[in-house]
């Protein structure tokens, strides 16, 4: 193991005591927050994550932006296809067994991503359903989803 000395501005210094404590990075048996056990982690992990210090930092934040934007685009379609999967299939049930069904599903969804439901939009304003469940409705006339003629 090597030692090395660095100078840092308040500013610095400030923000390693403030990784520190909120990542409980403290000096030895102490509640003091330790800025140069934070630095170390901070070196680690800019390590593990691949970080380049000649790369621009927008890079990953695009990446970010471009698979949120995906996963946007996706979610319409796979809903649209579900949506036609369920009325085509559902004919037959009788109205007790499309209740239970539709408790099915939501033990399901609360099961497996519950915690959605825990997050708090900055951007957008969602309104809930019957279930509970977050939907951005839009005016029909204002829909760009149109059906085709058959």
């Amino acid at each position: 193991m090597t030692t090395l000395s660095a100078k840092f501005t308040k500013i610095d210094v400030d923000y390693l005591t403030d990784i520190a404590r909120d990542n409980h990075i403290f000096k030895g048996y102490s509640e003091e927050p330790s800025a140069g056990k934070a630095m170390k982690e901070l070196v680690k992990w800019c390590r593990i994550s691949g970080i380049k210090i000649d790369e621009n930092s927008q890079h990953h934040a695009r990446e970010s932006q471009r698979m949120l934007e995906q996963i946007h685009a996706t979610i319409p379609q796979m809903m649209y296809h579900l949506r036609m999967q369920v009325l085509f299939n559902g004919e037959t049930l009788t109205d007790a067994m499309l209740t239970k069904c539709k408790q099915s599903s939501l033990n399901f969804i609360n099961s497996s991503c519950g915690e959605f439901q825990t997050i708090k939009y900055q951007e957008i304003k969602p309104s809930e359903d019957d279930n509970g469940l977050n939907k951005l409705p839009i005016n029909k006339d204002d829909s760009k989803w149109k059906s085709q003629k058959i």
